[in-house]
């Protein structure tokens, strides 16, 4: 009986509407067998309650195509002509009553399913002459066990449901935070091709067509051994950066101090002027991404320095707090800038720096200038 009351979520499969199909056959043939007088004794009500019954289990088949209101009238059909049969002396078709309350309680909400159990209950005790205490009891508790019995069916459904939803929802945002750090990483290592491989290759660029052109010229061999030499310190540069970045992006340490220093040192070699370095508290708990992002702030302001106000002493100052505040001044007056995607990088490089202590929360602040006074990039 429950298997052919059984709750389903969409259509009603084949096979199952097939099994329900036999199932009325079986209990029509168990009802007709199990009392062989019954339609002698009332002829024309057992036949018109039969066919009621058997007319609301054929509706209930064909229900999920034919809406809601069909659903509700087979459900009412099957409860109140099966309980009006049981009354009658037909305890085998209890069965109709049965499976159309555990379907009404599965499927309906109360306000429907209140009055198909009203209706199915005063049909079974209509026909029962002077009916009993403990049958009344024994009946009205079968038929209002087989409403809990389709209404705790349901809210397993539903909480099932629920679970299959929040697990989609899960996957979801597993799937959205793993596209997020997938997109966060390719703009990181983005990043470190523009401030390693652009920088390098573009003044190793510059440095063999100088050799070229001197060449051309016909040139002495040591000044054009000059820019060759050259040439090779910037490509063994751009190795050792590489290697710095790879470094970073493994999460290992990098001596920021030395660093700095090193850039500091190389920038008054080149530029003939002095770099004053500033370090407030020891950066040593700064994590590998936050290092490697101050320290492409400093090399890149540094480059913006020589390209747009050359010749110019600068003043680098890093503080460690909560946060790592990075600034970089140049004195001298600045020249137009031009296209490039220094600036955008350091942005992008201060908005979604790691954090900027081991287990603190927070980006890493920089901020550069060219010139006193003059704010040129904050990310």
């Amino acid at each position: 009986m429950f298997v052919f009351a059984l709750p389903h979520r969409g259509r009603l499969t084949w096979p199952l509407r097939a099994v329900r199909l036999a199932g009325l056959v079986v209990l029509l043939v168990t009802i007709m067998r199990a009392d062989p007088g019954l339609i002698d004794r009332r002829p024309v009500v057992t036949a018109g309650l039969l066919a009621a019954a058997s007319a609301g289990w054929l509706l209930w088949l064909a229900s999920d195509w034919l809406g809601r209101r069909s659903l509700v009238v087979a459900l009412l059909l099957m409860g109140v002509a099966g309980a009006a049969l049981t009354g009658a002396g037909a305890g085998v078709a209890v069965a109709f009553p049965a499976v159309a309350l555990i379907d009404a309680g599965a499927r309906l909400p109360p306000r429907q399913v209140l009055p198909i159990t009203f209706a199915t209950v005063a049909a079974a005790v209509s026909l029962k002459p002077s009916p009993p205490w403990p049958y009344l009891v024994a009946h009205v508790s079968v038929l209002v066990a087989c409403v809990l019995l389709g209404t705790f069916r349901k809210q397993v459904l539903q909480r099932a449901e629920q679970a299959e939803l929040l697990l989609g929802n899960v996957e979801r945002a597993a799937q959205e935070q793993a596209r997020a750090a997938a997109l966060a990483e390719r703009s990181r290592i983005a990043r470190e091709i523009h401030d390693i491989q652009a920088h390098a290759l573009s003044a190793l660029s510059v440095q063999l067509k100088v050799v070229d052109a001197l060449v051309e010229e016909g040139a002495e061999a040591e000044r054009i051994r000059v820019f060759l030499r050259r040439a090779q310190e910037l490509a063994d540069e751009g190795l050792v950066e590489t290697r710095r970045a790879i470094l970073a992006l493994r999460d290992e340490a990098l001596p920021l101090e030395e660093l700095l220093t090193g850039l500091a040192t190389a920038y008054a070699d080149r530029a003939g002027k002095p770099a004053e370095l500033e370090m407030e508290a020891a950066p040593a708990e700064l994590s590998a991404d936050v290092t490697l992002t101050l320290y492409r702030g400093v090399q890149e302001a540094l480059t913006n320095a020589r390209k747009h106000a050359p010749g110019s002493p600068v003043r680098i100052r890093l503080a460690c707090g909560t946060h790592a505040t990075l600034s970089v001044v140049s004195q001298g007056p600045a020249a137009p800038a031009g296209p490039g995607f220094g600036l955008r990088g350091l942005r992008e490089r201060g908005r979604g720096g790691a954090p900027s202590r081991r287990g603190a929360d927070g980006p890493a602040h920089a901020r550069t200038r060219r010139r006193r006074g003059h704010p040129v990039d904050r990310p």
